[in-house]
This record gives structure tokens, C-alpha cells and sequence, in this order.
């Protein structure tokens, strides 16, 4: 890498546990970077909303992130100069023709379902697992269970399944493929989850759109991750680095994997062993 111009980083599993603090040699690997003119950003798959942008006070940090990627990059912005991408909504419809053609094996393996986009807050099947989701984000699902038309009434840019059967995944995945071809992507995003939206787009595409606003090579990127809706970022930037604690398919795709996971402070220690350092 010539020059380090910015870093983009995934949030759960990679820079926090979910819904966690940032590691305490991370945030001073981050106020470092930043005092040197580093771009720093987040790239996460949930939408961009008061939490995200947020973060940073969260996290006791002295600066707003740079940019803030969301919806797996179908949300950028740039937090310095204002400006914003988003992609549309799904159409309903085939909002509704997914959960038609899901909702028996979707009931008969008990997953759960639900979606982002729109403050749309419906659900199907809540279990304990939905349950714990709702005390980490502060909300409420409502009980949609069976009720296409209610889980439908909002709009959505994606739809999530969540098993604590990891093989249900990958069931899901196999049936959205056959009825959809490439017009739908399914990322797993945790062990639990696998996400369906619509295709065209990904972190990689959302940190690419940034780098285009600001004159950024790729090449002069860092990317952090530990997931399969990481790839395209990951494999898109100067160097894609995975968490120790990243899944194997992760691992195999990218440049480099941290000697830390993220509970230990993997990023953190990475930035400052490899880049602050080697200053």
C-alpha cells in the first residue's frame, strides 16, 4: 500500500461484540488515525439510524465518523460534506411472494423473520433469539406470525431469517436462489442469520461510491471484517483484513488475519502494530 488515505470497518464481531463498546486500544488507534487525516468509517448491514450515527458518542470518541456505510451498501454517507445515497425499497409484492413462498419451511423449522427498512417492526415467529435482539436494540417487534399482508404493510430494503440452527441458512439461501436466480442476494451475516435483498449492490459498492465522492483509490484503503457481507469490501480494498474470530470463508478471501479477535482487540491491535507503528 503507498498511502494509507482511509479505513472502513465492519461493527459486530469485528469492532464490538453485538452491542458492546469499543475496544479500549482500537479507540486510541482510531484518535491517532484521525489526527493524521485518516478517513474512518463504518460499514454495517443494518440501516443507517440514530444508533449508528450515534456510535461515536457511544463510544466516547472526539470525532464523528467519516462516512457511515449501512443496509450491506445500499446506504452511504459522508458525514463531512453531507451527502447521501440510498438505494429504494423493495416492491411489496415481492416482498409478499418471498414470505409465501418461505412461510412453510419458515414454520415447520420454527425460523423467525424479520425486516429493516421503513421502521417496519413486524415479525414472525418470536423467539428467544428475537427476543434478546430486541433488548440489545431498544425496540419492539410486533407479532406478525402468519400475516403476509401485516409484515408487507410497511415497506423493507431487506428481509432477515434467524435460526439458531445455522443449517436453516443455508435451506433458505438454496430456496431463494432456485425461485430468484441473480435477481436477490443472500448474505449470512451471524452463524443465525441470513439477510435476502435485492442484487447490484454490497459494502464493497458502498465504499467504492464513498471513495468516488472524495478522490480516494481504493488501493489506499484498510477494510476490517469478519463475515460473508463483508467479501466485496474486503476483497474490493488495498487491503482486506479478516478477525481472527471471522468465519473460514472470510479468512480464505482475505489479505490478512488479525492475531487477535475482536474481544481481544484485534483491530486495534493490527493498527497499531502494523500502521501506527510502522510509521
Amino acid at each position: 500500500m503507498e498511502k494509507l488515505r482511509a479505513i472502513a470497518c465492519d461493527i459486530d464481531n469485528t469492532l464490538t461484540n453485538k452491542g458492546g463498546k469499543l475496544m479500549p486500544i482500537t479507540k486510541e488507534a482510531f484518535e491517532i488515525l484521525h489526527k493524521q487525516g485518516i478517513k474512518i468509517g463504518l460499514a454495517s448491514g443494518r440501516e443507517l439510524d440514530k444508533k449508528v450515527y450515534n456510535a461515536y458518542k457511544d463510544w466516547d470518541l472526539s470525532f464523528q465518523f467519516d462516512f457511515l456505510i449501512g443496509m450491506n451498501g445500499g446506504m452511504v454517507k459522508d458525514t463531512k460534506e453531507d451527502r447521501y445515497y440510498c438505494i429504494e425499497y423493495m416492491d411489496k409484492k415481492l416482498m409478499k411472494d418471498i414470505l409465501s413462498y418461505t412461510l412453510d419451511t419458515v414454520n415447520e423449522r420454527k425460523i423467525s423473520i424479520t425486516m429493516e427498512g421503513d421502521d417496519n417492526n413486524y415479525a414472525m415467529n418470536i423467539t428467544p433469539l428475537i427476543i434478546s435482539i430486541q433488548k440489545r436494540k431498544g425496540c419492539e417487534y410486533i407479532d406478525a406470525t402468519n400475516n403476509i399482508d401485516l409484515m408487507c404493510s410497511k415497506a423493507c430494503f431487506k428481509i432477515l431469517y434467524r435460526s439458531e440452527n445455522p443449517s436453516d441458512c443455508e435451506i433458505i439461501r438454496d430456496m431463494i436462489k432456485e425461485r430468484y436466480g441473480d435477481m436477490l442476494q443472500c448474505v449470512i451475516s451471524s452463524p443465525e442469520t441470513i439477510e435476502v435483498f435485492m442484487s447490484g449492490y454490497n459494502k464493497g459498492t458502498g465504499l467504492k461510491k464513498y471513495c468516488e465522492w472524495n478522490n480516494i483509490d481504493l488501493k489506499n484503503v484498510i477494510a476490517f471484517g469478519d463475515s460473508e457481507n463483508d467479501h466485496e469490501m474486503l476483497i474490493n480494498s488495498g487491503k482486506g483484513i479478516c478477525l481472527k474470530n471471522g468465519t473460514p470463508s472470510t479468512k480464505e478471501i482475505s489479505d490478512e488475519i488479525t492475531d487477535y479477535d475482536c474481544l481481544e482487540d484485534g483491530v486495534g491491535r493490527y493498527l497499531m502494530d502494523k500502521v501506527i507503528n510502522q510509521c
